[in-house]
């Protein structure tokens, strides 16, 4: 228990390569310890140690399979390395073990874009912002899918324009807003919001390739 906690006090400071050795050290006594497993993946992650990481989360699994949270980072594992339909596994047993979790049926309906079931996507990002309605993500997330059905394009200003309003310097959101304005027509919204998102990343080249069309 000290050690763990040593390890936890380390990785709070930034100080992972400490934090992994005092996790190491529980998990050496106690290979099924779920707390340092856990614990141990999340600071493997954070020096980029992808692998050992992935392996530290399915001990954690195999220790306690209910508890959700090393599910979500498995997800988040999968979702970064683009092996979405493993993220999806991953996420939908999260979200069985713990359906409040809003970030996890935000990456559900992300996963579920990237893959073009916009059905799935929509019922992800909808369930997320049921949750947390301030869901950045899940608005700019579900802005794009209302977007591509004209019927619906102001509702998807509308979300989009919150999610920027939520996060103003996400240029990702900022190039949706900007799409959308485009796709309605107006036209001088649209370059300006352009610009703006210009401003937060020069040489993005989705933003000036839209400036472009738009001028």
């Amino acid at each position: 228990n000290v050690a763990n906690s040593l390890g936890v006090c380390y990785a709070q400071m930034g100080k992972f390569e400490e934090a992994v050795t005092q996790f190491s050290r529980v998990t050496g006594q106690e290979a099924n310890d779920y707390m340092a497993q856990f614990n141990l993946g999340c600071a493997l992650l954070s020096l980029g140690r992808e692998d050992e990481a992935e392996q530290s989360f399915y001990r954690a699994v195999e220790s306690e399979p209910n508890e959700a949270a090393p599910y979500f980072q498995l997800a988040k594992l999968c979702k970064r390395q683009n092996r979405l339909e493993e993220a999806l596994s991953h996420l939908r047993r999260t979200v069985d073990l713990r359906p409040s979790w809003a970030k996890a049926w935000r990456m559900f309906g992300e996963c579920m874009l990237e893959l073009g079931d916009d059905v799935e996507a929509m019922n992800g990002f909808k369930n997320a912002l049921k949750i947390n309605g301030e869901d950045a993500a899940a608005l700019s997330g579900l802005a794009i899918l209302y977007g591509r059905v004209e019927s619906n394009l102001e509702i998807a200003l509308s979300l989009a324009r919150r999610s920027v309003e939520l996060e103003p310097n996400n240029v990702l959101f900022g190039q949706r807003l900007a799409e959308l304005l485009w796709q309605s027509r107006e036209l001088d919204k649209a370059l300006a919001q352009c610009q703006r998102v210009t401003a937060l990343a020069p040489d993005d080249e989705v933003i000036s390739q839209l400036q472009e069309k738009i001028v």
